[in-house]
């Protein structure tokens, strides 16, 4: 049975109660725009998950040098989505 408390907003389990939101980018040849991508949605998210489709240009390289909160996938990799 749902706690009823809990579900209004009153009573001391409230607080600990958190939404999350992770991101999913499907990226390949964007050097030039995924900073820009991430960057947009970083403050809002707990998580950022890219998977790089490919990328013959420093796409990973770029998001590597700096310090996000990210999980890259490459398409090597890309049976763990579709299992």
């Amino acid at each position: 049975m749902l706690d009823l408390t809990i579900a209004t907003g009153q009573g001391p389990n409230f607080a600990m109660i958190k939404n999350r939101l992770a991101v999913w980018m499907i990226v390949r040849d964007d050097v030039y725009y995924v900073d820009m991508a991430i960057k947009s949605v970083l403050p809002f998210v707990d998580g950022i998950y890219i998977l790089d489709n490919g990328s013959s240009d420093r796409t990973i390289e770029k998001i590597e040098a700096k310090d996000y909160r990210i999980t890259i996938l490459t398409e090597e990799r890309s049976d763990l989505i579709c299992s």
